[in-house]
């Protein structure tokens, strides 16, 4: 139990320090219950021998904040307001408050699947996703 505690403590010190994470971030249940999901996604995965990791919703939401902040990813930090912008995309509950010059957050949480289709809908928008085998 002890070697647990005492792995956990370093992890969390090479996260702050190495890594830059605020403490905020290290310790938030929402991010841990991320990487917890993300986690047994890879793991139903390996086990079930599925193609399919990513939902189409969560594979549209991950392209538009990659596409929204690709040139904060190119430099590591968000470029307007020097979040974390490689971890705040891969949390579906963060967001990037920065508002650019149409008024708008660079990217919201992650839309339901219900508010994605009604999304979708509202502006005409078909997106089919093919999975094929190597």
């Amino acid at each position: 139990m002890k070697t647990l505690f005492l792995v956990l403590l370093a992890l969390a010190f090479y996260l702050r320090y190495y890594k830059g994470y605020s403490w905020k971030d290290i310790i938030s249940p929402s991010k841990w219950k991320a990487v917890y999901i993300w986690l047994l996604k890879k793991h139903l995965k390996f086990i079930d021998g599925s193609d399919v990791y990513l939902s189409k919703n969560e594979l549209l939401q991950y392209a538009y904040r990659v596409a929204r902040c690709n040139e904060c990813l190119q430099v590591g930090k968000c470029v307007n307001c020097s979040c974390d912008v490689e971890g705040k995309m891969n949390v579906r509950t963060d967001t990037c408050d920065y508002l650019n010059e149409d008024g708008d957050k660079n990217f919201g949480s992650f839309l339901s699947d219900e508010e994605m289709d009604n999304f979708l809908k509202s502006f005409n928008l078909v997106f089919d996703v093919k999975i094929e085998k190597k």
